[in-house]
Formats: C-alpha cells, structure tokens, sequence
C-alpha cells in the first residue's frame, strides 16, 4: 500500500472510532410501562403460601367455576381435553409454575361463538349479495371478536386460562383451581363497508330471532355504545357493532393496527376500543396469570363495596383492570397474593389526579380523538 493510501486508511479508521465514541448507544429497555419496576423480586415461599390461599378464598366466594357448573355449562360430564401441556417456569429461586389441561368448561362457549360468528358471515353475504357481485359477496367475510372479562381472562375462562383447570406453584405451597365464575360475553361484530349499522339491527336481528336457542333478544341501537343484547344457548352474550372501510374482513384480521379507524364514525371506534384496549392490557401485562388472580379479587372487593360501576360514578372493568396492570408491571415477577396487597397501598399514595398510564400516549397519524389527561382535566376545570 502507498503511504499516502496507508495515511488515508488510518486517518479513516481513527475518524470512524471518533464518531462511534460520540453516539450515544441505544440502552434497550426490558420492561412494560411507563416507569421501571420497584422490584423485580420472584416470589418468596411465604408470598406463594398467600396466593394459594388467596385462591382458596375466591373459589369459596364463587370467583372460580365449580365443577359442576362447568360440566352444566359445557352440558357433557364426559368432555376432556385430549393431551397435555406444561409450562415450567424454572428460574434460579423461584417456585415452578405447573398447568394443565383438564374438563373443558370453556368448550360450550367457544361453540357458541362459533355458531355466532358462522351467522354474522352468512348475515354479511346476504346483504353483500344485494350490492355486489357473487364471487366478491362470497368473499366478504365478517367476523367476531370477544373483549372484556372473558377476553381478559377473568370471566368462566378465556385465552390460556380457559383451557386450565388446575395449577400450582410449586415450592412449599400448592394450589389448583377452576377459572372463572359465569358471566355475559362481550362480543364484537366487523362487517366490510358496504354493509351498515341499520343491516345489523334489521337482517341479523331477524336471523338471531328466528333461531330456537337465542332467547331473551334486545336490541339498544340508540345507546352510546349501540347493542343486542341476548341469551344463545343460555349463555348470556353482548354484541356490539364496527364497520371498517374494507371491502372484505378476512378471519385472520387484527385490529391492532391504528391505520382500521381512518374514516370511522365515532360509535364504530367506541365499538372497535373495547377489543382493542382489552388486547393491549394484556401485551402490557408481565404476568398474565398474576394479573388474572389478583384481578379476580380486586374485582370481588370492588363489588362487595358498591364502588364497582362507572354508571354509579365509580370505576368500571376496564378502570380496575388497568389499575391492577399498572400494579402488576411495577412488580413484574410477584405473586398474585404480593400483587393484591402492593395495589392498594400504591393505589392509597397514589398522586391523584395524576392518571395511572400503562403506556405512554400515541397521538398516532390519525385525525381521532386521543384521551389526553391534560386535556381532560382542563375541560373539567372549565366546567366547574
């Protein structure tokens, strides 16, 4: 090499380290919310001791399904699961995590839904065959969505735990249960653009109405989130209504993606938020299971002390819901029990009105009203 191109080389070569050197590297961040935990701490013996007893003391108050309300539910003593699955959660000091799979008393209701999405294809092909061509009306679509309760995992069961019936924390303490005592199912209807909110009450109110195991059939189109209400096969279902600005909505669609609520009137994105924020709790959450057990309590504290209704002007599901995962991502490796008793004393200090935020706000590219706290509590300072 010639010594100038050697000089250059090394000129180049000492310029690059310079440039490095003044970056500033990207510290990656290993945890959910919007500050980092108080503790990282896994739970001691004496913290899994409480959490199986905590869970004895839902189950005695009805916050787990029995067995015998599981196997009315699914209307078969004989249903099982065939197969397996273990999860093991073997970290240094920490108690194993053991599941598995056993009667399934979430079966009924995913046959339920099944059949109630199986209706909203047919309710959208109908009315798509009236507006457009055969193929395309074929490929329409339509599809449900659960939120709320069940979707969170909190109701009779839902997503892993609908699958469970019994755990336990393994390491001087042990634990089983049932997931869930019976409530309604909140259920999402998505339609394709051409098919309005007037057909959902009109053509798939008829089709429910006509069929002998849907019961007790309301219809609210003039609330401030529209809904029928009904009974399918004794098992108590809200269904609310989105139409997205698609031609076709396909059966692996996801409503994560913001770009679905350009051009959407405001009671399909109040329609769209309930499955929405239900999904994004749970992303946020660290520890699903944790958060499903010391929701559960919260939840049976909240009602046995008539704070349990936004109607009233108390938190509803959704409020306590984030309480319990901001808690839960403050104390991402605590038990249920240590969960439960850290919520109400961080919820006693808490800085109120300072809101409690599992994430930080996105105003996103999208002319929608984004709930600000700011903004908020200026226009209730207006009106006072």
């Amino acid at each position: 090499m010639a010594p100038a191109q050697e000089i250059l080389a090394r000129n180049t070569f000492l310029i690059s380290i310079f440039f490095f050197a003044l970056c500033p590297r990207t510290k990656k961040i290993r945890y959910l919310g919007v500050t980092p935990p108080i503790s990282e701490a896994g739970p001691t013996p004496v913290e899994v001791a409480v959490t199986n007893a905590l869970i004895e003391a839902l189950k005695e108050r009805g916050m787990f399904e029995s067995e015998e309300e599981s196997q009315r539910r699914c209307g078969r003593n004989q249903l099982t699961l065939l197969g397996g699955v273990a999860r093991l959660l073997q970290e240094a000091n920490r108690p194993v995590l053991r599941v598995e799979l056993g009667p399934c008393a979430r079966l009924r209701r995913e046959i339920v839904l099944g059949k109630l999405d199986k209706m909203v294809k047919d309710f959208v092909y109908k009315v798509s065959i009236k507006k457009l061509p055969e193929p395309i009306a074929r490929e329409a679509g339509g599809k449900i969505f659960t939120f709320g309760s069940y979707r969170l995992g909190v109701h009779a069961s839902g997503d892993l735990a609908g699958h469970l019936t019994s755990f336990e924390y393994v390491q001087n303490g042990r634990a089983s249960s049932n997931f869930g005592a019976g409530a309604d199912i909140d259920t999402l209807c998505v339609v394709p653009r051409h098919v309005k909110r007037e057909d959902f009450f009109t053509v798939l109110f008829e089709s429910l109405k006509a069929r002998p195991e849907v019961t007790d059939l309301t219809a609210v189109p003039d609330a401030y989130v529209p809904v029928m209400k009904m009974s399918f096969s004794d098992i108590p279902i809200d269904l609310v209504f989105a139409q997205l600005q698609l031609i076709s909505v396909a059966d692996d669609l996801s409503l994560a993606d913001d770009n679905l609520l350009r051009d959407l009137d405001e009671r399909c994105i109040r329609s769209l938020n309930g499955s929405r924020m239900t999904d994004e709790i749970l992303r946020l959450v660290p520890n699903t299971l944790a958060f499903r057990i010391s929701l559960r309590c919260i939840k049976l504290w909240a009602k046995r002390r008539a704070i349990y209704s936004n109607v009233m002007g108390f938190l509803g599901g959704v409020a306590w819901a984030m309480l319990v995962a901001r808690v839960c991502q403050l104390y991402p490796n605590a038990a249920a029990g240590n969960i439960v008793s850290k919520f109400f004393r961080i919820m006693f200090q808490w800085n109120w009105p300072q809101p409690v935020m599992l994430k930080s706000i996105d105003e996103g590219p999208l002319q929608v009203r984004v709930w600000n706290p700011k903004v908020r509590y200026e226009y209730w300072s207006r009106a006072a």
